[in-house]
């Protein structure tokens, strides 16, 4: 409960950038490191049959506290809009790409999150 001293946090006011990007994307990959995720939206290009090529668009590199907010903002998106819609199928395509990116994700947070070994400096003879 908020008192009368508690200033009350005051709203961001939001303004569009000269560089502001608009693009579609329906590839959606992502890496994670421990000070960011990244998340590379891209484009599909069907060349041919067996002959796909995703385009990446943009990369967007977010803090963990944001990322985190991104999730919990993406999920109620999610469940509002299958309550009011329809249930959202994941494409075939994605769903077999989903647990091989969390094991390479959490391959790459283990492989950062290791102390680095350091060899030990040469003691220099004196004499």
């Amino acid at each position: 409960m908020m008192n009368d001293t508690t200033p009350a946090a005051a709203m961001p006011r939001f303004e569009r950038d000269a560089a502001f990007l608009d693009t579609y994307a329906n590839q959606l990959r992502m890496s994670v490191t421990t000070a960011d995720f990244a998340l590379i939206f891209g484009v599909n290009d069907d060349l041919a049959p067996g002959n796909v090529v995703v385009r990446d668009k943009v990369a967007v590199h977010l803090p963990p506290g944001v990322a985190k907010a991104l999730l919990v903002q993406l999920q109620m998106a999610v469940e509002a809009y299958e309550e009011a819609i329809a249930p959202i199928p994941v494409p075939a395509a994605m769903a077999s790409q989903i647990e091989m990116a969390k094991q390479q994700i959490l391959a790459a947070l283990t492989q950062q999150m290791r102390p680095q070994r350091t060899e030990p400096t040469p003691k220099l003879r004196s004499g």
